[in-house]
């Protein structure tokens, strides 16, 4: 879902959208992962007027990913992290894309619990 910066509200201190009736939480994968980048993509965030939000759904519970931008959709096969990278939290694996550059595959149920506070 492509939003307006300005559709992006702040909700005790927690960036929330409104979305089809509902109040979605709105992460920063760099934030949830602790990542030296979480300063860079805030930056990015601050200078779009559009944002792009992929809805993760487990269960009951919804949460918006905020995205600087959408390459697109294909299907990947998933290899594993290997012996040093396998337990990085709230991802499942890699994959390498049609143009040859590798890419994380984000493990919903794994970011889920990360976000709220349960293990997964």
């Amino acid at each position: 879902v492509r939003v307006p910066r300005t559709k992006i509200q702040t909700v005790e201190g927690h960036e929330v959208v409104h979305l089809r009736d509902r109040v979605i939480p709105v992460i920063r994968l760099a934030s949830v992962l602790d990542s030296p980048m979480a300063e860079k993509s805030a930056t990015f965030a601050a200078q779009s007027d559009q944002i792009y939000i992929v809805v993760l759904g487990l269960g009951e519970q919804r949460v918006g990913l905020a995205v600087e931008r959408l390459l697109g959709q294909e299907e990947v096969v998933i290899k594993s992290l290997g012996e040093y990278l396998q337990s990085v939290p709230g991802i499942a694996g890699s994959t390498i894309l049609g143009d040859g550059r590798v890419a994380l595959i984000v493990d919903v149920s794994s970011l889920m619990g990360l976000i709220y506070g349960t293990v997964t």
